[in-house]
């Protein structure tokens, strides 16, 4: 029988934590609030991509996703990290979330970024999705970009 991850621990300036991680139907909501966190950044790093003014379509990618991100409701940020982080330990002792991280916010995105890694990471690192994940954006600029000998003509 396979064994399951209850609990990972890391290390951040020289304080141990234990994170307990996320229970399979819990992550899956929770994720998709984090995707309606970063469906705007997302679009905006493919306007990043493809500004290059060859494109007639005024709609932009990240106003496509700002779009999609209203759509998809409204969310409370809060929430999500305090799920995220509700049985963390900093030197096996309970942390209190309002507390410890007074006034170390900084701290707070380092052990945020280390719940998400741990409780999200595969989804990124499975080779399957990633390359389902490459194969789509490929064809997704080869609908966006237009054929090489029109680019030539229209620069030449």
């Amino acid at each position: 029988m396979t064994s399951v991850r209850d609990v990972v621990e890391f290390r951040i300036d020289n304080t141990d934590y234990k994170l307990t991680l996320l229970c399979t139907s819990r992550a899956f909501c929770t994720g998709q609030e984090i995707v309606k966190l970063s469906l705007p950044a997302a679009g905006a790093a493919f306007d990043g991509m493809m500004s290059d003014d060859l494109y007639d379509d005024n709609q932009t990618f990240a106003a496509i996703a700002i779009h999609m991100k209203n759509q998809l409701g409204n969310i409370d940020v809060l929430d999500i990290i305090k799920e995220l982080l509700q049985n963390l330990l900093a030197n096996d002792v309970p942390v209190d979330f309002e507390s410890y991280f007074k006034g170390r916010l900084g701290l707070l995105v380092n052990v945020l970024s280390e719940a998400i890694k741990e409780n999200y990471g595969s989804l990124f690192t499975e080779v399957s999705l990633k390359a389902r994940l490459m194969t789509y954006i490929k064809e997704f600029q080869a609908q966006l970009t237009p054929p090489k000998e029109e680019v030539q003509t229209e620069l030449g």
